[in-house]
């Protein structure tokens, strides 16, 4: 008889041992397939901020190109040519810099900006003075491209 009530309580305590370690195994099943979930959902969040974060970094050197074409322009109208295709030239950089960094759709929309930078060169390099005129169809472009985002 004590040998049965041995056997039994070892079996109960394996029943009951079996039974923990289940419920644990479950719960860690659980946590891990929540920590997937909200892994996913977090790279998710990340892409939606990088790609936002690049739409920024466009628009800050979008504004320094502006920057270079207002200040091209004013060396146009003081005759200063030189300076103002230094100036373009500096712009057609960093035009062609964010758009090697950036996405299909922004290489796209910075690609006529990169043209008509090619042509207010050429006629800043003919010593044009109604290249102000293309400057400044072109700077409204780049207040139009910022604005639209």
């Amino acid at each position: 008889m004590k040998k049965f009530k041995l056997i039994l309580y070892v079996i109960i305590l394996l029943l009951f041992f079996g039974s923990g370690y289940y419920i644990g195994s479950k719960k860690v099943g659980l946590v891990e397939e929540r920590l997937s979930k909200m892994k996913s959902s977090m790279d998710v969040k990340i892409i939606g901020l990088e790609k936002e974060l690049s739409k920024a970094r466009v628009k800050v050197k979008l504004v320094e190109v502006k920057d270079k074409l207002l200040q091209a322009r004013t060396d146009v109208i003081e005759k200063n040519f030189g300076n103002a295709g230094k100036q373009i030239d500096a712009a057609k950089e960093a035009v062609e810099k964010v758009a090697a960094s950036s996405d299909d759709d922004t290489k796209k929309t910075l690609k006529p900006i990169n043209d008509a930078l090619i042509e207010v060169k050429a006629d800043i390099d003919k010593l044009n003075l109604k290249v102000t005129a293309k400057i400044d169809d072109l700077k409204k472009e780049i207040d139009r491209i910022i604005e639209q985002g």
